[in-house]
């Protein structure tokens, strides 16, 4: 019994220290601006995470959007028109959804006033 356990916890420990595809390395964060940090959690052969990704940044960092698409490539490595169309397109909304989100609470904030 306490062979089947020792061996068990043997087996498990090693297990968790085996490392996926991906290095801690890669995953270390990097700066968007002086006071935010982004972590590398890409899945590069994801065109919905692309996408994703790309509304993210619309929605939340519009102004950094070069920086953190180059950033994305450089992770990724070899990248296909189709994720970089997805990217687009992901930003692309997610723009357009900031932009209706701050229409709206001009709209409120003006209502609110009388």
């Amino acid at each position: 019994m306490k062979k089947t356990a020792i061996i068990l916890t043997a087996l498990l420990l090693a297990g968790c220290t085996v490392s996926d595809e991906t290095t801690s390395k890669s995953r270390k964060p990097f700066n968007i601006n002086g006071y935010e940090k982004r972590l590398n959690i890409a899945a590069c052969n994801d065109i919905d995470d692309w996408y994703l990704d790309g509304f993210g940044v619309g929605e939340r960092y519009p102004s950094y959007k070069q920086k953190i698409l180059d950033q994305r490539i450089a992770y990724c490595g070899d990248v296909s028109k189709t994720a970089l169309q997805a990217w687009e397109d992901g930003f692309a909304k997610g723009s357009t959804m900031t932009a209706k989100k701050t229409k709206q609470t001009v709209k409120k904030t003006k209502k609110r006033k009388r």
